[in-house]
């Protein structure tokens, strides 16, 4: 009974669709594309097996050593430079740590959008905009 039931609905297909259906042959290994991940893209996936703590962790610390070069690269450009005002001039050191820490802002952004929530965080402009402004709002506390 089940043969037959089988039978009749193969029957029905081939008469629906045409008997082209029974002569296709599946695609051969040569002609189907398996997309495998890149080393890059595995280590990615692994990343996200480390637990966030660990993560934000790695994250913050790679953000400290940004902002540590930002600043001492606005210090030197603002040493270098002649004719700034006179309050740039005596507060070299707070305006090159004020702006770098602004700067470093976006760059620790980034890192904690990379490492720690995953690039869908910020897959969109309003999503980066977005995450970016909250950021900024939350560093601004901490900086005043």
């Amino acid at each position: 009974a089940a043969v037959s039931l089988i039978a009749l609905s193969l029957g029905n297909l081939v008469r629906e669709r045409g008997a082209q259906v029974l002569k296709k042959a599946p695609p051969s290994a040569s002609t189907r594309q398996v997309i495998e991940p890149t080393i890059l893209q595995k280590l990615y996936s692994r990343w996200f097996q480390v637990s966030s703590l660990a993560r934000f962790f790695v994250s913050g610390n790679l953000g400290n050593i940004c902002f540590f070069f930002i600043e001492r690269f606005i210090f030197l450009e603002l040493t270098r430079q002649e004719g700034l005002p006179d309050f740039v001039t005596n507060y070299k050191e707070t305006v090159s740590f004020f702006v770098g820490y602004l700067l470093q802002i976006i760059t620790q952004h980034l890192l904690h959008a990379i490492l720690v929530y995953g690039l869908e965080s910020i897959n969109t402009r309003e999503k980066y905009f977005k995450t970016l402004l909250g950021q900024f709002y939350a560093y601004a506390i901490a900086l005043f």
